[in-house]
């Protein structure tokens, strides 16, 4: 199945972003789990990077959605919005590389 790659508007395309980002803290929530389960500390251990990285993400996903709600249907709203997202740092973290 090909993903959606149209939304009836912007808010409706980070609703989908912030339940998709969701969806993976839920899978990487049982990897956690599944890794406590079996008494593995070290794929805990770099799990964790991945649980602090989607804390992250969800935030982001979140604040976009709030920041969506508010705005509502103001073109202007929406291009300070794109400037504003346009004008983040990129992201800069690497996982933790198994020696």
């Amino acid at each position: 199945k090909q993903p959606q790659a149209e939304w009836a508007s912007p808010l409706a395309a980070f609703k989908a972003a912030l339940a998709h980002e969701q969806h993976i803290t839920g899978k990487i929530g049982e990897c956690v789990e599944l890794s406590a389960a079996e008494k593995d500390h070290a794929a805990g251990v770099m799990l964790q990077w991945f649980v602090t990285e989607q804390v992250e993400e969800e935030e982001q996903a979140q604040k976009i959605v709030d920041m969506l709600e508010k705005i509502g249907d103001s073109g202007n709203g929406l291009i300070m919005l794109d400037r504003q997202l346009a004008s983040r740092p990129l992201p800069v973290s690497v996982p933790p590389t198994a020696e």
